[in-house]
């Protein structure tokens, strides 16, 4: 299972493809799936915002057959929501407004309300239980085996013990 999450603003309701349910459901496929950071795949580069993706695998992924996949792309293409660059093997699918709803650099125009005190009890239960989740988690992670004790007790300590145990 994949983790993370990315920002789905509200204005996509006013999108024209929006009452497409093929074509909206593949973009947001897309969206869930593009890099969030560059990487490289088989001597090709993926930047952030792009996918690695065949028709096929997208239309298993995402129960739209084939035939409807190949046309939610040509639609996105038609709109530049999306521009696409094939291999023999693969194509690569660029989200082209990736860094404009991705970015973690951005204004909320939105007024700058406080939050009224009825709702400082669930936020502070919240941030509590946030905490006490963390300290679980972070006590979980430092179990270590018994094997790994015994080994522990005898290395030359030059690393921390999480990354010796890794």
């Amino acid at each position: 299972m994949h983790r993370g999450y990315i920002k789905l603003w509200r204005k996509i309701k006013e999108w024209e493809w929006y009452k497409e349910s093929n074509t909206l459901h593949l973009f947001l496929h897309l969206m869930l799936n593009a890099n969030y950071k560059a990487s490289r795949f088989m001597g090709q580069e993926i930047k952030r915002g792009d996918i690695v993706v065949g028709r096929k695998q997208l239309s298993l992924d995402t129960g739209i057959t084939e035939q409807s996949v190949r046309t939610s792309i040509e639609r996105l293409k038609s709109t530049s929501e999306i521009t696409s660059r094939s291999t023999n093997k693969f194509s690569i699918i660029t989200l082209c407004n990736y860094e404009t709803y991705q970015n973690d650099n951005f204004e909320i125009n939105q007024q700058n309300v406080s939050p009224s005190t009825t709702d400082q009890p669930a936020t502070n239960q919240q941030l509590t239980t946030s905490k006490e989740v963390n300290k679980e988690k972070k006590e979980k992670n430092n179990t270590y085996t018994v094997e790994f004790e015994s080994f522990w007790k005898q290395y030359p300590k030059k690393i921390g013990k999480g990354e010796a145990d890794k």
